[in-house]
């Protein structure tokens, strides 16, 4: 595929509130401006639930919908922040594996892109904690692009994502 060909209509935003989302949501806004696609801001939570002592499993739904309303008020401000720029946004808030839930709203809502960040773990911390980008990647039918997260907010920078061919250093290429 040539990169003149691809021009997505609908790209979708994975964030993880754990991790400062700048740069992540800056590379999103900037595909989405320069395509004029409509940009999906998508955070997925595993409720908790308790266990019975027949093993069973229950949700805690006071505390749930609490922990749900403070993340849904968390993505609407996060989409009301990007609107000026981009006003053609959609969040959404979905409980569940965070990988499956984010590939499968992609599916159904026929995006052509999946911006996601990686936390660049390595060894144990990767092998207990695991990696949503790679699990993305390794199950998405449409193209993931993965944005490297920095490691604290100090590392956050104000860097400008260019929006043009002319604005990049070395002009990417692709070749099937």
């Amino acid at each position: 595929m040539n990169t003149r060909e691809f021009e997505p209509s609908c790209v979708v935003c994975a964030l993880d509130f754990e991790q400062p989302v700048s740069g992540l949501l800056d590379t999103a806004i900037s595909i989405a401006q320069r395509f004029d696609a409509t940009l999906h801001l998508v955070h997925v939570w595993l409720p908790a639930v308790a266990l019975t002592p027949e093993g069973g499993m229950i949700p805690a739904t006071s505390e749930l919908d609490a922990v749900a309303g403070t993340l849904r008020e968390q993505l609407e401000a996060l989409a009301t922040s990007v609107r000026p720029r981009h006003p053609r946004v959609v969040a959404k808030l979905l409980p569940g594996t965070p990988w499956r839930e984010i590939v499968g709203y992609a599916e159904s809502h026929d995006c052509d892109l999946i911006v996601a960040g990686t936390h660049g773990r390595t060894g144990i911390s990767r092998l207990m904690e695991g990696s949503v980008a790679e699990r993305v990647v390794r199950a998405s039918k449409i193209p993931v692009l993965i944005v490297p997260m920095p490691h604290d907010e100090g590392a956050v920078t104000g860097q400008k994502i260019p929006t043009n061919e002319d604005e990049l250093e070395e002009p990417c290429t692709a070749t099937a």
